[in-house]
């Protein structure tokens, strides 16, 4: 069963990161991806000073189908409709402007209340 986990303490999320190999400096808020409890991934948010969500880093473990990839960020996108903050990637990624994302000053941004979670699923 595919579920979500939120995770805000940095000595669990340097758990997630060493179940996935991983050495890289585990920081910010986690909302990790589960298979029947196994670590498959993980999407990582950093607070801003100016109150925004930097959504920086989305890892999958090599060979997660296309559609649980799907599922694990519909529900990361979910869990930010309930909150107004301006959620935002650094760089072009045209793979969220299904669900209202644009691109614009460098970063891909929408604020929560304008997710569209019922964007198309092309692949699925």
């Amino acid at each position: 069963m595919l579920t979500l986990k939120l995770v805000t303490n940095n000595e669990e999320a340097k758990g997630v990161y060493n179940a996935l190999g991983l050495e890289n400096n585990a920081s910010g808020i986690l909302f990790v991806f589960l298979d029947d409890e196994k670590v498959v991934g993980f999407a990582r948010n950093i607070l801003q000073a100016d109150g925004s969500a930097l959504l920086d880093e989305i890892y999958f473990v090599d060979g997660l189908e296309f559609g649980d990839k799907d599922f694990f960020l519909r529900s990361v996108l979910y869990k930010y409709q309930g909150a107004s903050v301006l959620l935002k990637l650094e760089g072009d990624h045209k793979e969220l402007y299904k669900f209202g994302f644009v691109y614009e000053n460098g970063y891909t941004s929408i604020w929560s209340k304008d997710i569209n979670l019922h964007g198309g699923c092309s692949g699925c």
